[in-house]
């Protein structure tokens, strides 16, 4: 940049034409942010607490500038993470702040039902940015919008009003790019970056192996008292998931297949838990209470047409799927506590 330019623009910020320097900087190619201009901008930012960028022309500088101190600078001073389009716009170009693909991943949860465009802009930009630390919200995502996608499919051929086939077809349209989002991520197995952003503060925390089969047992029992059993055979089978999860990993138990635990299904989480190389396999009757509840809720888990002579799930036989689910439950608390698990056979 020219010195008289220079000293022009530095002039113009003093008089208080931050905004309008900053617009004829972001529309100038190539990139015209000398360091003096940087170091001004920051200073009318630390000291002027109202200022206030919006969030097209506070993306617009990040991407200009791709300068750490103005990221986080700005950050502070728009709503920079109230646009999605914003946010995936700084997770494509690579800035390292994990709560970028938090928040998309968040803007997803809440409002994946909306056909604003926005979630499937969402979704793929996830799909080929997105670390394996955002897979929890994804899939739980998944969970929750798994029975309008599986009904949204069942009705494809159906004949319905021209309203109901969009909807329906937008469901499966978002249900496949979330399944690809999913499997993009796990396959990519890239760990977030977060050198731009905040510093998480480490905390001592008693933290309970076994809080998300507990959340799933919890879900289970509204769904069944709410008088929906084949939801609450669903979370049934997500809880027994996550209770061998758990003590799989807690044991150590190294599987076969080198694939990471998370992405194992529960007959596979059960081979591992049985294969005769553990010599701690549990004990038998639990094996049995495991292999019923695999069979049981089978049915709510995947909707699977009933076989001839099969009976619905209904609130007596989930009710006692509840139970065996409770024993399995405290007989791995005390598995994984190192005690006589037998003392629970009662």
């Amino acid at each position: 940049m020219e010195r008289g330019r220079l000293i022009s623009l530095r002039s113009r910020i003093s008089r208080g034409e931050v905004r309008q320097v900053i617009d004829e900087l972001i529309r100038s190619e190539p990139s015209e942010f000398p360091e003096e201009i940087l170091s001004d901008l920051l200073n009318i930012f630390s000291s002027h607490e109202e200022f206030y960028l919006g969030f097209d022309v506070a993306m617009a500088l990040v991407l200009k500038t791709h300068d750490e101190r103005i990221y986080r600078a700005v950050k502070k001073r728009s709503s920079i993470f109230q646009n999605p389009d914003t946010l995936c716009r700084l997770l494509q170009v690579g800035i390292p702040d994990f709560r970028i693909e938090q928040k998309i991943a968040d803007y997803v949860l809440r409002t994946r039902l909306e056909p604003t465009g926005m979630v499937e802009m969402s979704l793929k930009a996830l799909r080929e940015h997105g670390s394996i630390d955002v897979l929890d919200t994804l899939l739980a995502i998944e969970f929750e919008f798994f029975s309008e996608y599986k009904l949204a499919q069942i009705l494809k051929e159906s004949e319905t009003s021209w309203a109901e086939g969009v909807v329906r077809d937008y469901k499966i349209q978002i249900g496949d790019l979330l399944r690809d989002t999913i499997r993009a991520v796990r396959e990519r197995q890239s760990k977030a970056r977060n050198d731009w952003g905040d510093a998480v503060v480490a905390t001592v925390t008693s933290v309970d192996p076994l809080a998300g089969f507990s959340k799933h047992r919890e879900s289970a029992d509204k769904q069944l008292r709410q008088g929906d059993p084949d939801a609450s055979l669903n979370y049934i089978r997500k809880a027994l998931e996550a209770l061998l999860k758990a003590v799989i990993k807690s044991e150590g138990i190294q599987p076969r297949d080198k694939a990471p635990i998370d992405q194992f299904l529960l007959s596979q989480l059960i081979g591992v838990l049985m294969d005769k190389k553990n010599e701690r396999r549990p004990d038998k009757y639990i094996a049995e209470y495991i292999e019923n509840l695999q069979k049981k809720s089978t049915f709510g888990s995947h909707d699977q047409p009933v076989a001839q002579g099969e009976t619905v799930p209904n609130d007596v036989m989930v009710a006692g799927l509840l139970e065996e689910l409770d024993k399995c439950g405290k007989y791995f608390r005390h598995y994984m506590s190192d005690k006589n698990a037998g003392e629970i056979r009662q």
